[in-house]
């Protein structure tokens, strides 16, 4: 998932994505995956300085099955 997540971020561009999955071990019949993504960019503005933005964002999900 980590991979497929990556490869479709780098197609649309984002070379500097850092895409992270981690999962739980199975409590009540099902796991947690926690998913983390991480995104540097700077954008330029003319007769300014350079603006650097960091943009993280995170999503815990259930996993069904094995």
């Amino acid at each position: 998932i980590q991979a497929v997540a990556t490869q479709k971020l780098k197609a649309l561009g984002l070379k500097n994505v850092n895409v992270t999955i981690n999962t739980d071990p199975v409590s009540g019949g099902f796991r947690m995956a926690h998913v983390n993504a991480s995104y540097a960019f700077v954008i330029n503005f003319p007769y300014f300085s350079d603006y650097q933005i960091n943009y993280t964002t995170s999503v815990t999900v259930p996993l069904v099955g094995g």
